[in-house]
């Protein structure tokens, strides 16, 4: 695609890994995000025209405290990371793109509720911020890593239309009322 690409982890330390390309911050940290933003300016040369925000699979979350759990180890993240990127002038056209698994309901097929709060802030983000916002994808659990990078390219890269996409059963959705 001829696009550079840098992977951030959240986690303590970054795996094992000889690609310089990959940065861990710590989820709980405000400060590692913006210092990431501030580390990426002064070592790469080129624009960054996007961000996608891969949340992670979370499954049936059934117990209270496990789902309140689940959502906040999901959304904290994702609001520093949404907080540092408005405040970095550079990264003021970058597109935000977020992904979910199963947060969508369509049917009668129940969403993901540890997934559900994310597309809240995407559209939120979306508003607030219509310049930085890509959009929301939202993916079965079942596809395979290579259908779902196929879907998100495909979305990030030629989609400049939809902000709301769920794919079902080989099937792209897109947010209507009727």
């Amino acid at each position: 695609l001829g696009q550079t690409c840098s992977q951030i982890v959240l986690a303590d330390a970054v795996p094992n890994q000889s690609n310089h390309s990959v940065y861990a911050l710590q989820p709980e940290s405000p400060a590692d995000f913006e210092a990431f933003w501030e580390q990426e300016q002064q070592t790469v040369s080129y624009p960054v025209t996007g961000i996608i925000w891969l949340a992670s699979p979370t499954g049936d979350v059934t117990q209270l405290t496990a789902l309140e759990s689940a959502i906040h180890s999901l959304c904290q993240p994702l609001l520093f990371l949404m907080q540092s990127l408005v405040l970095q002038p550079a990264l003021s056209q970058a597109k935000l793109w977020v992904m979910t698994h199963n947060a969508v309901s369509l049917g009668t097929d129940l969403p993901t509720l540890a997934q559900a709060p994310l597309r809240g802030m995407g559209r939120t983000f979306g508003l607030e911020h219509p310049q930085q916002w890509g959009g929301m994808v939202d993916l079965e659990n079942s596809m395979t890593l290579a259908d779902q990078a196929k879907i998100l390219v495909s979305e990030v890269l030629e989609n400049n239309t939809e902000e709301q996409v769920a794919y079902r059963r080989g099937s792209r959705y897109v947010a209507r009322l009727t």
